[in-house]
């Protein structure tokens, strides 16, 4: 995709098909404001065909027109600028194809597996706990007491001892049983980060 701004273009209709020869882009985006709808239409580029266009209806010397506006000339008569087609449906075109090349350039990875049904990861009870530890904690710092203290200590205990209980034993058959070890341990070590910072 190439986007530039070229002055002067109806001299440079060589110089534009070189470069777009030389760039090899499928889509290009020029912008001349001097040029009207007629000179427009005169233009033609190399192996590319015109999408669509945005000009006045007539070129203005000097961005003036002879209307004014007090004693100073009016720099744009707006009621000259037209635009062919509907902005809606030259957006939606225009989005369509941009679209359609990201898609193609750029496609979406398959995720290898769900991180909720893995078993490394998915345990209802420790998942419970951790999240019961997150608000004993919370309460804690907000109320800054002995048994808000007391609470959050022995909660943290009994999440520990879960672990020791459920995750790690299941952590290390999963590891032995997988092919791929390295593999294996890098997914264990990725979520082992939930379940022990504490």
């Amino acid at each position: 995709m190439l986007n530039n701004n070229i002055q002067c273009l109806r001299y440079k209709v060589d110089a534009v098909n070189y470069l777009l020869s030389e760039e090899n882009c499928d889509i290009a985006f020029i912008t001349e404001h001097w040029l009207s709808q007629d000179e427009m239409q005169h233009l033609s580029f190399s192996k590319y065909v015109v999408a669509d266009d945005f000009s006045r209806l007539s070129h203005t010397r000097r961005l003036t027109d002879n209307s004014e506006k007090g004693n100073r000339p009016e720099i744009v008569n707006w009621k000259s600028l037209i635009v062919p087609r509907k902005a809606k449906n030259s957006f939606s075109n225009f989005h369509e194809t941009i679209l359609e090349h990201f898609n193609t350039i750029f496609p979406e990875k398959r995720q290898l597996f769900d991180p909720k049904k893995s078993k490394v990861r998915n345990y209802p009870v420790i998942n419970s706990l951790k999240s019961k530890l997150d608000a004993a904690h919370t309460i804690w710092r907000v109320r800054n007491d002995d048994p808000c203290l007391q609470l959050y200590r022995k909660l943290k205990n009994r999440y520990k001892n879960a672990i020791d209980q459920e995750v790690k034993p299941t952590n290390h058959s999963y590891i032995a049983n997988h092919t791929n070890k390295s593999r294996a341990i890098w997914q264990v070590e990725k979520y082992a980060g939930e379940y022990f910072n504490v």
